[in-house]
């Protein structure tokens, strides 16, 4: 009869070695190839909302989701500043929503009462790592949080589909989260959706959109700021250089 022989804790070893090497070299690729389809993902969400507000203008004699006259608002323990940080399609506060828009709707959110976006996860992007996801943020019954900021979030009188020139930025990935009072710093790097690489989905006017690589800096550099008018600002390049192709002026908020 011939002994049976089982593994060795040497060959035991081996496998397991052989094993994690595996994972190391195919996970990466794993990361990247989901990361690229959340992107994929997060621009068809833009086409959607940018066909959308499209559509919406044809219904309305050309004008745009108005946004909101003036952004300053309290809920709870935060105090949200700057046009970028109100990420919201619906608000029950008042004032804060002002003017009051169809029973508290606004920014992109209008195209939701009028079903022309039917599905809310369009709101939504699948890479976002911070705390505003679906079907969570939608259900909120005060605030409903989406993951994309409107170039006219703080313009009630957004200037009609017909009055712009060229083909300027209206949609970007949600870049800011709150600003503590406490603290005067904006929410961590959480709110930043796509890393790798590290960038923003966004969307123009025309209805194309596309995937802009960024520097980390780009965005940190926003928690320094504190006065508001710093955080309008930061809001207003952005998107200028979005159209332009040139962040020489953003860059110079924060040198370094």
């Amino acid at each position: 009869m011939r002994a049976r022989h089982g593994f060795t804790l040497v060959e035991l070893l081996v496998v397991i070695g052989i094993i994690a090497i595996l994972i190391g070299v195919l996970l990466p690729t794993l990361q990247k190839a989901r990361s690229a389809a959340n992107r994929a993902a997060c621009l068809s969400n833009e086409r959607q909302l940018l066909l959308a507000v499209q559509m919406y203008a044809n219904q309305f004699r050309a004008a745009l989701p108005p946004g909101v006259d003036g952004s300053n608002f309290h809920q709870g323990n935060f105090i949200y500043r700057d046009p970028a940080a109100l990420d919201a399609a619906y608000s029950s506060f008042n004032p804060p929503m002002r003017p009051w828009h169809n029973d508290g709707w606004c920014n992109l959110g209008m195209v939701f009462p009028v079903k022309i976006i039917k599905d809310p996860k369009a709101f939504y992007c699948p890479e976002h790592r911070g705390n505003v996801t679906y079907p969570e943020a939608w259900n909120n019954a005060s605030t409903k949080w989406i993951n994309y900021t409107y170039r006219y979030t703080g313009n009630p009188d957004a200037p009609k589909l017909t009055k712009h020139k060229g083909n300027p930025s209206l949609i970007v990935d949600h870049f800011v989260g709150y600003v503590n009072p406490s603290t005067n710093t904006f929410g961590n790097l959480s709110s930043w959706p796509h890393v790798k690489p590290a960038g923003l989905c966004v969307g123009y006017i025309d209805g194309s959109a596309k995937y802009w690589t960024m520097k980390h800096t780009d965005y940190e550099g926003m928690r320094k700021l504190t006065a508001q008018w710093q955080t309008d600002l930061y809001h207003t390049l952005l998107f200028k250089a979005f159209d332009t192709d040139d962040f020489t002026e953003l860059r110079k908020m924060f040198p370094g």
